[in-house]
């Protein structure tokens, strides 16, 4: 409870801090006056366009655990995920998530955390590779190669490789009956059914990639709707700096920390600190809207499956450690 405090207080604070300081900067809340409507609706759009992805992201990562879940309920769990991680500190969502699919599917926490393992990696390598291809084609373009930048994408994607291989090696060494063996072997099917699904694999890889293309064109509108005019490919340095932050999510929905990635990167491609915030607030506003709208209508269809659902459990296979859940 104290940790959930704390996180919603850092929160605020954030969001105080950063709303205090644009409403003393006239030039920018002069900016923000001559946002076209027609713009913050395309802006919104897109924020839709992207939570779908997303869903597809994840209704391809379970069917690698073999389980069939259609994509209005994956876009239901996907929002309301996004939406309890403003609720609960960090990544609190996860929780509400791994309840779900225990309840609904039977699908053991210790699978869980294989997938959410898979999911996260995956996602940061490909945020790194993209950000390092960004990199690369900003530097035929300019002809200026930003060596910092290019290290830290290839070091993050580097360590996240073998922080994945190192987890699979762990599992290895547990032996005997007990009930940790159990948990752990079944943590190991599931991470085994990511390697022996090479198709589920290249179609949950092809969603993210298309997930950061949806997420980078939302904040490439963002940052348009402020006057800002940058490249695609330059844009997407700044989105795989937003998602790399994703690994340091210390306050409920990440806020404050994504905000400083994106200032961050942009502040490479030589765009003012103070436009770059202002576009990073107008993303997450965008994404607010849609995560909460949906989110709220969300919970109650999920709680109504979750019901229904716990009656008629779906069982996954390929789990010898399934008494581990």
């Amino acid at each position: 409870m104290k940790g959930k405090r704390l996180g919603t207080i850092i929160a605020l604070v954030t969001i105080a801090a950063m709303l205090g300081y644009l409403a003393f900067q006239r030039d920018i809340l002069d900016a923000i006056r001559t946002i076209p409507v027609w713009m913050a609706v395309v802006i919104v759009a897109v924020a839709v366009g992207a939570l779908i992805v997303q869903a597809l992201q994840f209704q391809s990562a379970v069917r690698i655990q073999q389980i069939d879940m259609a994509l209005p309920e994956s876009t239901a769990l996907t929002a309301a995920n996004t939406m309890a991680n403003y609720y609960l500190p960090a990544r609190g969502g996860m929780v509400v998530r791994a309840a779900y699919m225990k309840r609904v599917y039977a699908f053991p926490l210790a699978r869980y955390g294989a997938l959410t393992v898979s999911i996260t990696g995956l996602t940061i390598v490909v945020a790194a590779l993209i950000g390092a291809a960004g990199i690369a084609i900003g530097a035929v373009v300019s002809g200026e190669l930003d060596r910092r930048a290019l290290l830290a994408f290839a070091g993050i994607g580097v360590a996240m490789v073998l922080g994945m291989a190192l987890a699979m090696l762990l599992t290895g060494f547990a032996k005997g009956d007990g009930r940790f063996a159990e948990v752990v072997r079944s943590f190991r099917a599931g991470i085994d059914m990511w390697i022996d699904d090479r198709g589920g694999l290249a179609v949950f890889l092809f969603w993210t990639v298309a997930l950061f293309a949806a997420q980078g064109l939302r904040l490439w509108l963002s940052f348009r709707a402020v006057g800002v005019t940058v490249s695609f490919s330059g844009m997407m340095i700044v989105q795989g700096m937003a998602a790399v932050a994703f690994v340091l999510a210390l306050t409920p929905g990440n806020v404050g920390i994504k905000e400083g990635a994106v200032v961050f990167g942009a502040s490479l491609l030589g765009i003012d600190p103070d436009i770059a915030l202002l576009a990073s607030l107008i993303d997450r506003a965008a994404a607010l809207i849609v995560t909460f709208g949906v989110g709220l209508v969300s919970v109650r269809f999920l709680s109504r499956r979750a019901v229904v659902g716990s009656g008629d459990t779906v069982e996954t296979t390929g789990d010898p450690g399934r008494s581990g859940g």
